[in-house]
C-alpha cells in the first residue's frame, strides 16, 4: 500500500530530533510526550500502550485525544472540577464539593516532557485510492478540518450524532470532537470528546483539557447512550475577565462531564473538527455510516457570532473516509 502522509506544521510547531530504533533505545525516564510517531510505533508493538488504564495497570503509556502520554502524566478527575496550574508544575484541582487537592505533575516531569519541539500536528493528508484490508495501524488525527482567523474565541458548541457501533470491536479507540486550540503560548486544546473504547468500555462522552503542566486532564466520562442519540458539546468562556476561565461540557441531556479550565494566558484562536483513531487495522473497525456535528456555533470573547472558514485539511482517507462541511454542520464518514 502506498501511503503518503503530509504533516502540516503550524508556526508554533518545530520538528524535534528524537529517533529510536528499538525499545531498548528508549529512555523511559526522559521520553517526551506525546510520543512521536517512531516511539509510538515501538511501544505499541511491545504492548506498552493501553486505552483502559484502570483495567490494564501495567502499561506505562495511555491513549488520549491528543496522542499517547505516560500514565502518570494523564489525570482523571470528578466532573465539575476546576483544573489550574501551580508555578512548580503541579496541578491544583478544586472539586465542586469544596475540597481540593494537588496533582503532582512535577514529580514525573510532565511539563518538561511535553516539549514543543516534539509536538507535531495530528493533521495529516492521507491520499489512498484503494484501501486494502488489513490496513496499516491508523494512529492519530485521521479526518480533520480546522480554521484560524486570529480571533480569540469565547465559545464553540455543537450537537453530536452518535454513529453506529463498529461491527468489529477488537481493541480500537475512536475519538470524535470539536476543539478550541491555543498556539500563542504553551499548546493547549479544549475538547468535548465522543469516544468508543477509551477509559471505559463502549460509548462514552467526556470533557478533556490538554495540556496544562504537560498533563491531559479529563472529567469522569458519561455513558448510558448509544447509536442514534444526540449529545451536546460546549466550550464557553466566562465574561468580564481579562483571562477568562473556559468550561468544557459534554452532555447527554442534563447529565454532563464538565471541566473548568483557567486559560493561563492562552488565547484560543484555532478551531478543530476531528476523527482520531488508534489501533484500526480493518475497515469494519470504523463506525458504519456518518457521524454528524450539527448546530455548530461560535462566538468571540465579546459574545459576537463568528463564522469560520473551514480548511478541509485531510482529503480522502482509508476505507472511503471523508470529512465535509455544510453551513453549521460537519460530517465524517467511512465505509465498512
Amino acid at each position: 500500500m502506498q501511503l503518503t502522509v503530509v504533516f502540516f506544521l503550524l508556526a508554533f510547531f518545530c520538528v524535534g530530533v528524537y529517533s529510536v530504533s528499538s525499545i531498548a533505545d528508549i529512555d523511559f525516564a526522559t521520553v517526551r510526550y506525546p510520543l512521536d510517531e517512531e516511539a509510538h510505533a515501538l511501544v505499541s508493538e511491545a504492548n506498552l500502550v493501553t486505552n483502559m488504564p484502570d483495567v490494564d495497570k501495567k502499561a506505562p503509556f495511555v491513549i488520549t485525544p491528543f496522542g499517547v502520554f505516560g500514565r502518570d502524566c494523564v489525570h482523571g478527575t470528578e466532573s465539575g472540577a476546576r483544573v489550574s496550574e501551580l508555578e512548580n508544575g503541579d496541578l491544583f484541582i478544586q472539586l465542586q464539593n469544596g475540597t481540593d487537592y494537588v496533582y503532582p505533575s512535577s514529580r514525573w516531569g510532565c511539563k518538561e516532557r511535553f516539549s514543543a519541539e516534539n509536538v507535531k500536528s495530528r493533521r495529516a493528508n492521507k491520499n489512498v485510492k484503494h484501501a486494502p484490508t488489513p490496513l496499516a495501524p491508523l494512529d492519530g488525527w485521521l479526518d480533520n478540518g480546522w480554521f484560524f482567523d486570529n480571533v480569540e474565541l469565547g465559545s464553540f458548541t455543537s450537537n453530536y450524532g452518535v454513529p453506529q457501533t463498529p461491527p468489529n470491536q477488537s481493541g480500537q479507540t475512536l475519538f470524535w470532537f470539536i476543539g478550541l486550540e491555543c498556539q500563542n503560548a504553551e499548546l493547549a486544546i479544549l475538547q468535548p470528546v465522543l469516544t468508543f473504547n477509551n477509559i471505559v468500555t463502549g460509548w462514552s462522552f467526556a470533557s478533556w483539557y490538554c495540556c496544562p503542566s504537560g498533563t491531559p486532564n479529563y472529567a469522569t466520562p458519561i455513558q448510558g447512550f448509544g447509536p442514534g442519540d444526540t449529545l451536546a458539546g460546549y466550550m464557553n468562556a466566562n465574561s468580564g475577565n481579562s483571562e477568562p476561565d473556559y468550561t468544557v461540557k459534554s452532555c447527554n441531556g442534563p447529565t454532563c462531564s464538565t471541566l473548568a479550565c483557567p486559560n493561563g494566558g492562552r488565547q484560543f484562536t484555532y478551531g478543530d473538527t476531528t476523527l482520531e483513531t488508534y489501533g484500526v487495522t480493518t475497515c469494519d473497525q470504523f463506525a458504519p455510516g456518518p457521524m454528524t456535528f450539527t448546530q455548530m456555533a461560535l462566538t468571540d470573547l465579546s459574545g459576537n457570532g463568528y463564522t469560520p472558514s473551514w480548511t478541509q485539511l485531510t482529503g480522502g482517507t482509508e476505507c472511503g473516509g471523508s470529512i465535509s462541511f455544510n453551513g453549521n454542520s460537519a460530517t465524517i464518514s467511512h465505509s465498512n
